[in-house]
């Protein structure tokens, strides 16, 4: 049965959350919130190499009106930054040349090694009336990539326990993208398993949240960019959600009632009643059933629009619904009989199955 995950999205969309794991480095979560929905990607950068060494913490820290340091002093390879010009590359594909990401927060090591450095942040340029990008970092550190031997911490999180290296956010929204944003950090509370799997003192993350409106194919095609098959996740999802749904409505009649409800809104608790029997004198299974629904849904619904025909389903209705539906399967009807003794002209019968097969397709 094919799934379309359109048709399935609020109940996706009722759903807080749900994570997948897309490779060894990266991994996904939706978080759905009354108004939006937040895409997180999340890759790991253990890679990368990174330099570790004591910080002056223990007495600037202690200083009033000082910003708190880190205790330790974590330089992350210029390497990165690679990782961080292919999502602005990713955005412009998508979106268009237009967009961008402009940085927040970064504090440069520029000098001759990891041992004869100065630190220059994002400050420094707006302090000149200069907007830094991702744009200009990337033609900057092309320029002097023998002097920018990497980046540090640029915020101390003390309340969230991290080390926030690299912060950057869309230049612009769009219709249905509230938002692009893009971080590198180290999460302090993750530290020892880093420690205990990678033997590393800290693992880098590199984060992207994308905060939408809704699910459209704008957002699905700037994921894909991104290197997220959406489409295949939600497949996946919703495909298993469909398995495991079928399982419960084949095992309890009362499940199965509740499923026509939720998608067949046309048809009222009797009609869904009568065609689970129809379907249950027939030995027919969950997507014949569903296909069964889907027909009654619709013909009753094309009814409706037409004052000078009732709108209610009959015996012949459901009896005929269940013979198209098990030969839309490749099955024929077990149970000839009910239309046989239906006692409907032919006629009758080939007018209404004409009715019901129009909407089928």
């Amino acid at each position: 049965m094919e799934i379309n995950w359109r048709r399935f999205e609020p109940v996706i969309r009722s759903q807080k959350e749900f994570r997948a794991v897309v490779n060894d480095t990266t991994s996904l979560i939706a978080s759905h919130r009354a108004r939006d929905i937040v895409y997180t990607v999340k890759k790991e950068l253990t890679k990368y190499k990174i330099h570790v060494t004591a910080s002056e913490a223990p007495v600037v820290n202690f200083m009033p009106g000082v910003e708190p340091q880190p205790w330790e002093q974590v330089v992350a390879s210029s390497e990165i930054f690679s990782e961080i010009f292919q999502i602005d590359y990713a955005i412009k594909s998508a979106l268009g040349k237009d967009y961008g990401l402009n940085i927040d927060s970064v504090r440069l090591c520029y000098g001759r090694g990891l041992n004869d450095y100065v630190t220059l942040d994002e400050k420094d340029l707006r302090e000149l009336g200069i907007s830094p990008t991702v744009h200009g970092l990337e033609e900057f550190v092309g320029a002097h990539k023998d002097s920018v031997v990497g980046f540090t911490v640029r915020n101390y999180d003390m309340k969230e326990a991290n080390l926030v290296f690299f912060e950057a956010s869309l230049n612009r929204s769009l219709s249905d993208i509230r938002s692009v944003r893009a971080k590198v950090l180290a999460s302090m509370s993750q530290k020892s398993i880093y420690a205990m799997e990678q033997h590393i003192a800290y693992g880098l993350q590199h984060y992207i949240l994308v905060t939408v409106n809704e699910l459209s194919d704008t957002v699905i095609k700037l994921l894909q960019v991104l290197g997220i098959d959406f489409a295949s996740i939600y497949r996946r999802k919703l495909f298993s959600i469909n398995e495991w749904g079928r399982v419960e409505c084949e095992l309890n009649e009362q499940n199965m009632m509740g499923y026509l409800r939720t998608f067949y809104s046309m048809l009222t608790s009797e009609e869904i009643f009568q065609l689970i029997s129809v379907a249950k004198d027939s030995n027919l299974n969950f997507n014949i059933i569903c296909t069964m629904a889907k027909l009654l849904n619709e013909v009753k619904k094309e009814r409706l629009r037409n004052p000078q025909v009732s709108g209610k389903l009959t015996t012949v209705d459901f009896v005929l619904a269940a013979k198209i539906a098990a030969s839309e399967s490749g099955i024929e009807m077990p149970n000839e009989n009910m239309i046989k003794n239906l006692g409907v002209p032919h006629e009758e019968l080939e007018r209404i199955e004409e009715e019901l097969r129009r909407v089928l397709f």
